[in-house]
């Protein structure tokens, strides 16, 4: 039986809320099963995202991203601005968010902070995930 090897990239993002309750509250609900617009759900399958998870601790959002090999970030934001329906999202969602506006931010909301982590593994005989994780 022949294994396949699975390359995939790790991608964690952060991003703060607004410190509002309410505001909060009401990001969660867009969130929700059925919240998302089915056309922000396409753009995320159709650009290579795999996996997308987020967590929240008080204002702090972190966003994990698996994604396909071939992701780039440059080519999914070029096919988003392509698209009204989630720059309308996009938009939207900029209302719950307390960004800093400086000129290296501009237009960016998620701020990736850590380096990819490349993950190549698949079921290898005598091998730990823990030696296929560079950083």
């Amino acid at each position: 039986m022949e294994l396949k090897t699975i390359s995939t990239q790790r991608h964690v993002l952060t991003l703060e809320l607004i410190d509002d309750q309410e505001l909060i509250r009401l990001y969660e609900q867009y969130h929700q099963p059925g919240g998302v617009w089915p056309e922000v759900f396409e753009s995320i399958r159709d650009s290579g995202i795999e996996n997308m998870q987020i967590y929240r601790l008080g204002t702090l959002l972190v966003m994990v991203l698996d994604v396909h090999a071939s992701f780039t970030f440059e080519v999914k934001s070029k096919n988003d601005k392509a698209n009204p329906k989630v720059q309308e999202w996009e938009l939207l969602m900029e209302s719950f968010q307390s960004v800093e506006v400086t000129p290296e931010k501009s237009g960016k909301s998620w701020i990736r902070f850590f380096i990819s982590l490349i993950i190549e593994s698949c079921l290898k005989h005598k091998s730990n995930l823990n030696d296929e994780i560079e950083i």
